[in-house]
């Protein structure tokens, strides 16, 4: 879901036709199909899906990072115009960090326990800005502040262990920051985190995307649920996944859906705009659970009560059903 007045707003990422397959011993494992996206500057995108969806290899394909024989092809991956797909890796390299960054979902395990805080912090400025090593410093210090860390100076000289779990993610949002990037990917940012250190990183990064005026997408996985990609509760759906190297007709969650109709055996879902004639939610009890995902998202991200009247500009693409949100409020 992303949130924005999008008037005069420049499209940070445009992502079209995304498509990540896993050669196997079995056959072709296709983790991701045909997503297609866009986020503008300022704008949050939350894309919502169960465990093994293919959340986090959307944004790593974006990263370049993807496993050494995963295959990418998009029609097209744009960073600010810039097309990702015919880069070479040192050209990547240069963009990762500076441009583009990404907080992932356990940071112990991506903090580095040989070396100091400040040292990693300092890392990205000193690699991609011609600063001097008291300035990346600074820099670093005023970071951990701004993301809610007392005592900064003295946390720079301590290593990632020493930390509690909620300090070691924003140390990891403070370093995704230290070069002020365009577009900023929160892989499940709040996993690992108690609900009341969920809400308060969840705020900040919204009030450190109206600071910086990043885009920023927000991968979540839904609460309580161990459904597909869109976020229909286990009430709902089976337990049996659909096997990814030979996925079922039509759409994806018709096997273990109470609900599918016999539609839902024959066409794949797509894009769905609600209203203006589009498809109601009433018609798919999924596409209403999604709705419901979007719009906790959306509150628990940007403010604590958002009116109805806020939701009219709102977009949602949950794979591999993507909602336009300008009637929602009126089926919720």
């Amino acid at each position: 879901m992303t949130t924005a007045d999008t008037n005069n707003k420049a499209t940070t990422i445009r992502v079209d036709n995304l498509v990540v397959d896993i050669p196997l011993a079995a056959g072709v494992l296709h983790a991701v199909r045909g997503i297609s996206f866009y986020v503008e500057q300022g704008e949050t995108l939350s894309i919502v899906g169960e465990s093994g969806c293919g959340k986090s290899l959307t944004s790593l394909a974006l990263m370049n990072l993807l496993p050494s024989k995963a295959v990418r092809t998009a029609d097209a991956i744009e960073l600010s115009g810039t097309d990702l797909r015919t880069m070479s890796e040192r050209q990547m390299s240069d963009l990762r960090g500076k441009k583009m960054a990404m907080i992932f979902q356990e940071p112990m395990t991506s903090l580095n326990p040989a070396y100091t805080i400040g040292n990693q912090l300092e890392e990205a400025a000193l690699r991609h800005q011609k600063i001097s090593r008291s300035e990346a410093r600074e820099r670093a210090v005023y970071l951990l502040e701004r993301v809610g860390i007392t005592a900064a100076s003295s946390r720079l000289r301590q290593y990632p262990h020493q930390l509690s779990g909620g300090l070691r993610q924003r140390v990891m949002i403070a370093m995704a920051l230290m070069c002020g990037p365009d577009l900023l990917i929160c892989d499940e940012p709040t996993t690992a985190l108690d609900v009341t250190i969920q809400a308060q990183i969840l705020h900040l990064l919204k009030d450190l995307q109206r600071e910086f005026e990043m885009a920023v997408i927000l991968i979540k996985y839904p609460k309580d649920s161990r459904s597909g990609d869109s976020g229909v509760p286990d009430s709902q759906l089976g337990t049996a996944f659909p096997n990814p190297i030979d996925p079922p007709s039509g759409c994806s969650f018709h096997p273990r859906c109470k609900h599918a109709m016999d539609v839902c055996r024959h066409t794949a879902s797509g894009p769905v705009t609600v209203g203006d004639g589009g498809m109601s939610p009433g018609e798919c009890v999924a596409l209403a659970t999604v709705l419901a995902e979007a719009v906790l998202l959306c509150v628990m991200m940007h403010k604590r009560h958002v009116r109805a009247t806020e939701l009219s500009s709102h977009r949602c693409m949950c794979d591999p059903v993507g909602v336009d949100l300008r009637s929602t409020i009126h089926y919720l």
